[in-house]
């Protein structure tokens, strides 16, 4: 927590993706969460997958936002795909289902 944005990442990743350690989600948003809003930009995008991941929708987009906006190479496809509607949701706004 001392301001170090890329070893706070790292530590994010360790609690959110690793086999070594038992996974902790509250642990890995908390440091991710910091070395986003320091900038760093794997941590943006890595904040953006846990809350998609929980549903939190809005702080998704933001963060993928962010993270394309500072160049990470994958936020412009996943962002691309991720609000992208469903078919079942197509078929639903353009009237093929019925309500």
């Amino acid at each position: 927590d001392q301001g170090d944005a890329r070893a706070m990442c790292m530590v994010a990743r360790l609690h959110f993706q690793s086999k070594e350690i038992k996974p902790d989600l509250e642990k890995a948003r908390h440091y991710c969460a910091n070395a986003a809003e320091l900038g760093n930009v794997d941590g943006q995008f890595l904040l953006a997958l846990m809350c998609e991941t929980s549903g939190d929708r809005d702080k998704a987009e933001f963060w993928y936002r962010r993270a394309q906006m500072n160049g990470h190479p994958k936020a412009a496809q996943a962002l691309k795909s991720w609000m992208r509607p469903s078919h079942s949701q197509r078929l639903w706004d353009d009237g093929r289902v019925r309500r």
